[in-house]
C-alpha cells in the first residue's frame, strides 16, 4: 500500500487530478453494483472537475513527500504482479462468463417450453374462470330479487305492525275514556245526586248509571274494571308457532332455495304477518345471508407466507396459478342439488380456499 501511495504522490498534478477522479467514479460504480452505499468522500471526488481537485490539493494538500529510487523499484514490481494477477482474472472471468452464457440459453430454452405450457394453461383456467364468472353473475341476480323480495317482506310486516301498535293505542285510549266517565258517575253518586241528574249532566243512560252504582256498592274500586270477555278465538297460538318451525326444517319448494314468508304461509293457510311475527320472535332472518373463511391446514400459516412471499418477490419467469372454492361450489360438484340450513338465525356458508 505504501508502494502504491508513493507511486502515485509521484505523478504530475494533471495526472494525479485524473487517476484521483477516475478513481472515485470507479469506487462509486462499483458501490452501486454491489448494491452498498458509497462514500460521501468518493462521491464528492467524482463530482469534482480535475481543476477543481488541483486546486483543492494546492490548498488544502500536504507537501508531497519524495521517495527513494529503491522505494520506486519496489513500487513498480508491485504494479507488475497486481497487472499479472488481474490478466490471470481476467482470463478466469472470461471463461467463466462463457459457461454461465451456455447456462443461460439451455436455461432460456427450457423456460421457452416452460412457458409455452403455462400459458396453455393459464387459456384454460380463464375459460373456467369465465364461465364460473357467468355463474356468480346469475347468482348475484338471483340474489338481488330474493333481497328485493325481502324488502317487500319487510315493508310489509312493517305495515301490519304499525297497524296492531294504532289498534293497541286506540283500546288504551278507549278504556282511559271509560275509567273516566265510570269515575264521574261515581263522584256524582256520592255527592247525592239522583241517577236521572247524573245521567243528563254526562250524557249517558240511565241503565249505565245505574249499573256502575250497583258494581262500586258491592265490589268498590274492583267493581269498576272492564270484566274478562271471551272474544275471538285464539288463531295463531303456540301450536302455531310449533307448526312454523317444523315447517322450516323441511325442504323447500320446488324452484326455491330456502323459504320465505309468503312460502310458509301458503303452506300453513295462515296470514303471511302472523308468520313475521313467529319468524321475529324467534330470531329467524331466511334473507340473511353471512360468510367467512375458515381453513382446517394445520399447514396454512407456512403456506400462505409461502403464497404471500411469490407475489411480493416473484421469481423470473414464473406463472401463479389459482382457484377459489367455496364450499357450495364444492357440494354442488360432488352432486348436491340443494344446500338446507334450517332454523338459523341467518345462512352461513364458509368460504374455504384452494389453491
Amino acid at each position: 500500500m505504501t508502494t502504491t501511495r508513493q507511486h502515485i504522490e509521484d505523478l504530475d498534478v494533471d495526472k494525479w487530478a485524473t487517476l484521483t477522479r477516475r478513481a472515485a467514479a470507479d469506487s462509486v460504480a462499483a458501490a452501486e453494483r454491489l448494491g452498498l452505499q458509497p462514500r460521501a468522500e468518493s462521491v464528492a471526488l467524482a463530482r469534482m472537475t480535475e481543476r477543481e481537485l488541483v486546486e483543492h490539493r494546492q490548498r488544502n494538500g500536504p507537501p508531497v513527500p519524495r521517495r527513494s529510487l529503491a522505494m520506486q523499484l519496489v513500487e513498480a514490481d508491485h504494479l507488475r504482479r497486481v497487472a499479472e494477477e488481474q490478466a490471470r482474472e481476467a482470463h478466469q472471468g472470461r471463461l467463466d462468463a462463457e459457461a454461465a452464457a451456455s447456462l443461460a440459453r439451455t436455461e432460456a430454452g427450457e423456460a421457452a417450453r416452460v412457458a409455452t405450457a403455462a400459458g396453455e394453461r393459464v387459456r384454460a383456467v380463464e375459460a373456467e374462470a369465465a364461465r364460473k364468472d357467468a355463474e356468480r353473475v346469475a347468482e348475484r341476480a338471483a340474489d338481488q330479487k330474493a333481497v328485493q323480495q325481502a324488502q317487500a317482506e319487510t315493508e310489509r310486516a312493517r305495515a301490519g305492525a304499525a297497524a296492531e301498535l294504532a289498534a293497541a293505542e286506540e283500546k288504551v285510549r278507549a278504556a282511559e275514556a271509560r275509567a273516566v266517565e265510570r269515575a264521574r258517575i261515581i263522584l256524582a253518586c256520592l255527592e247525592g245526586k239522583e241517577i236521572q241528574q247524573v245521567a243528563r249532566e254526562l250524557r249517558i243512560s240511565v241503565p249505565s248509571v245505574t249499573k256502575w252504582r250497583e258494581r262500586f256498592s258491592l265490589w268498590g274500586l274492583r267493581g269498576l274494571r272492564d270484566q274478562s270477555r271471551p272474544g275471538k278465538p285464539v288463531r295463531y297460538d303456540t301450536a302455531f308457532r310449533n307448526r312454523v318451525l317444523a315447517l322450516l326444517e323441511e325442504i323447500p319448494p320446488p324452484g326455491m332455495s330456502h323459504w320465505d314468508g309468503p312460502a310458509v304461509a301458503e303452506k300453513l293457510d295462515a296470514s303471511v304477518h302472523a308468520v313475521w311475527r313467529v319468524l321475529r320472535r324467534e330470531g329467524i332472518y331466511l334473507q340473511r345471508r353471512r360468510s367467512w373463511c375458515v381453513s382446517t391446514d394445520k399447514e396454512f400459516a407456512p403456506k400462505a407466507a409461502d403464497v404471500v412471499g411469490l407475489y411480493l418477490n416473484p421469481p423470473f419467469n414464473a406463472v401463479i396459478l389459482s382457484r377459489n372454492f367455496t364450499s357450495c361450489e364444492r357440494q354442488a360438484e360432488a352432486g348436491w342439488a340443494t344446500i338446507w340450513y334450517p332454523r338459523t338465525a341467518a345462512l352461513r356458508c364458509s368460504e374455504d380456499s384452494s389453491r
